[in-house]
């Protein structure tokens, strides 16, 4: 049979011991969760690092680096900031002004529509008349040159002359320049009168283009040479008279007045030979049979 428990007698004090029960050590636990989390983060921060310092420029570096300096950020506005403006292009390892490439994108969408866009049979139409129109204008162009020269090695008188004669197809139009050589001159020194031989081959030149319809510009040009007289009278004159001279002997031999574009006188502006400014070449009148549209005013 079993015993009874015995009361505690009056008067006694009774101590309560309790026990915990087991627990783990403390390797345990998961401290070493947290410490990990930091490392993996580290990492992807220093793996972010690397990328943007491999895709940026030297000069987005210095925005990033001006970003976190606080003396630098405050003499940076808005647009100022990290990138200036810029952007990483699509591929990550290049990068290009953010307005730019929009532009850039923009212009490349609008050729490619205007690439595609068909021309219309008005628009063909224009541009094969635009082309026989311009055909045709060389056509009569090359037919006046070729006149003045059959002419010019006819005459026997003018043959010296017509050596220093320089017939060139040019943007412009057809331009004969008649350029002094040596003592063969179609004026003499200091002088706007033309002498005969001058006056013959003027008169040639405006036989060949009289029925043409094309304007005229006539210009007159000096060599380097300073020539004055003592009541101011030097090259600007001179040039400019040489030139009026050449418009009376164009307007002789039949040339419309109002076909006349331009007449003027440039000095030693010009020259034909700039490295050698005082070549008598440079010395010259320049007749210029204008393409339509060539001057407009």
């Amino acid at each position: 049979m079993a015993s009874k428990p015995r009361r505690p007698e009056e008067g006694t004090t009774i101590i309560l011991k309790r026990r915990k029960g087991g627990h783990h050590d403390d390797h345990h636990g998961g401290a070493w969760k947290i410490a990990f989390a930091d490392f993996m983060t580290a990492m992807m921060a220093l793996f972010l690092v690397l990328w943007l310092i491999n895709v940026t420029s030297e000069e987005q570096k210095k925005g990033i680096a001006n970003y976190f300096n606080p003396i630098a950020m405050d003499t940076n506005s808005a647009s100022d900031g990290a990138l200036a403006g810029q952007e990483v292009s699509k591929d990550g390892a290049e990068t290009g002004d953010v307005k730019s490439g929009q532009k850039a994108e923009q212009d490349a969408g609008e050729t490619e529509r205007t690439a595609e866009k068909p021309k219309t049979p008005d628009q063909i139409a224009e541009e094969e008349r635009k082309r026989a129109e311009a055909q045709a204008e060389q056509d009569l162009l090359e037919s006046a040159q070729k006149e003045i020269q059959e002419r010019i090695s006819a005459s026997i008188d003018l043959k010296l002359l017509a050596e220093n004669l320089i017939i060139e197809n040019t943007e412009e139009g057809l331009r004969i320049q008649i350029t002094d050589k040596g003592k063969v001159s179609m004026f003499a020194v200091g002088s706007a009168k033309m002498n005969e031989q001058g006056a013959k081959l003027v008169g040639i030149i405006g036989d060949a283009i009289r029925n043409l319809s094309n304007r005229v510009s006539i210009t007159g040009h000096t060599d380097g040479l300073a020539f004055s007289r003592a009541d101011g009278y030097g090259n600007w004159e001179l040039s400019s008279e040489r030139a009026n001279a050449a418009r009376r002997g164009l307007t002789t031999a039949g040339v419309a007045e109002a076909r006349l574009a331009r007449v003027e006188g440039v000095a030693d502006r010009s020259h034909l030979f700039p490295d050698e400014p005082d070549d008598p070449r440079n010395r010259r009148v320049s007749i210029t049979i204008l393409r339509k549209g060539a001057l407009r005013n």
